[in-house]
């Protein structure tokens, strides 16, 4: 399943949601007012891999506090805002193998005690799910489409953390994309087979 452009300000993004539909024909995509949390987590079809492709938002000051925006769902009174806080009270994230987060600062880890790192993707880990793909930095919207194209071609042959850094090779040999800002920030988090 895959959501993607959930505020219509990340035009690449819907690109990518778009692509993965093209690469893997089951999926299931959610574009812009759809990319609700209703419509990406409530939806309980048997998918193995979430993808969402949409701004991360991390809060220094408190991290529980960060989010990652989906889109506004009124008639449920939501606010898009999938906070790590409530990320921590999902009992059934689990059923999948892998979120990829394609979304700025989302493995960026504060740590809230000794010993007790957070970032939003530690906070899905914590929920039971094996890997996520997530990012240190905040990304450029049309790299990360590169890559993440590249990244699920990649899975369908091989293990995941060897398909993430094919795709950041691949995406480091374009002359645009060269420098390490554009492809190193992304990472998987938690079991890399």
């Amino acid at each position: 399943m895959a959501v993607g452009n959930a505020d219509k300000s990340l035009p690449n993004s819907e690109d990518e949601v778009k692509a993965l539909k093209v690469q893997l024909p089951r999926t299931v995509i959610f574009l812009r007012e759809q990319a609700t949390k209703k419509n990406a987590l409530g939806n309980k079809g048997d998918f193995n891999i979430l993808h969402l492709a949409t701004h991360g938002v991390l809060d220094y000051s408190n991290a529980d506090s960060s989010y990652l925006v989906l889109a506004s769902d009124p008639a449920n009174h939501d606010n898009g805002r999938l906070t790590i806080a409530q990320i921590q009270t999902m009992t059934d994230i689990d059923r999948f193998r892998i979120i990829t987060l394609s979304a700025c600062e989302t493995a960026v880890i504060r740590e809230v005690a000794k010993g007790w790192p957070i970032s939003t993707a530690s906070a899905f880990i914590e929920m039971g799910v094996p890997a996520v793909i997530a990012t240190l930095w905040a990304v450029d919207d049309k790299a990360t489409r590169i890559l993440i194209d590249k990244f699920y071609e990649n899975l369908a042959k091989m293990e995941k953390v060897q398909a993430l850094q094919q795709a950041q090779v691949c995406l480091k040999r374009q002359t645009r994309y060269e420098d390490p800002y554009y492809w190193a920030p992304f990472q998987l988090v938690g079991l890399w087979k």
